[in-house]
């Protein structure tokens, strides 16, 4: 299991929003029309033009994780959500401070609050999936289930405070 940084969540983030922008859109064409185009000059008559690349399309696996991190995001606020995934299609902060009329110092401050949110939600998930793996593969007692509880509860503060001190 994974311990959800904020680090994290916004590299998954923002390959969420680089697989969304790989995938091949519904968009509306504007006005179509059936006859060929026109030839401009004799080279490009007869297929001399240079082709156009192939588009790569995102993997399955990277469609998966794309579906995961854009679950997250119900998590939050309408507003919320716009910051957090201007910040992942790489807006510049600039434009988004402008935008919302806030200093970059603060928006920065919202958004690391936002992926916050999202982080302690990941981990509040992984918890509870490993209590119940426990409980179903041991059938554990209450004291060891209790052990484990405050082990699992006690990962991130140790972590965080950069190992464990004696």
């Amino acid at each position: 299991m994974t311990v959800w940084t904020m680090k994290v969540v916004a590299s998954r983030l923002e390959e969420a929003a680089a697989t969304l922008r790989l995938l091949p859109g519904d968009s509306p064409r504007g006005y179509v029309s059936f006859w060929p185009d026109v030839v401009h000059a004799k080279k490009d008559a007869y297929g001399c033009n240079d082709p156009d690349p192939p588009r790569l399309l995102p993997s399955p696996a990277e469609i998966t994780r794309m579906d995961e991190a854009l679950e997250w995001l119900q998590w939050l606020e309408r507003d919320q959500v716009q910051i957090v995934w201007l910040h992942a299609e790489k807006v510049p902060r600039k434009i988004i401070c402008a935008q919302y009329r806030t200093s970059r110092w603060t928006m920065w401050r919202k958004w690391s609050a936002y992926l916050l949110i999202i982080a302690n939600q990941l981990n509040k998930a992984n918890r509870k999936l490993l209590q119940q793996r426990v409980a179903t593969t041991l059938h554990a007692t209450p004291a060891t289930e209790f052990a484990i509880f405050q082990a699992t509860i006690a990962e991130p503060h140790v972590q965080a405070m950069g190992g464990v001190r004696g």
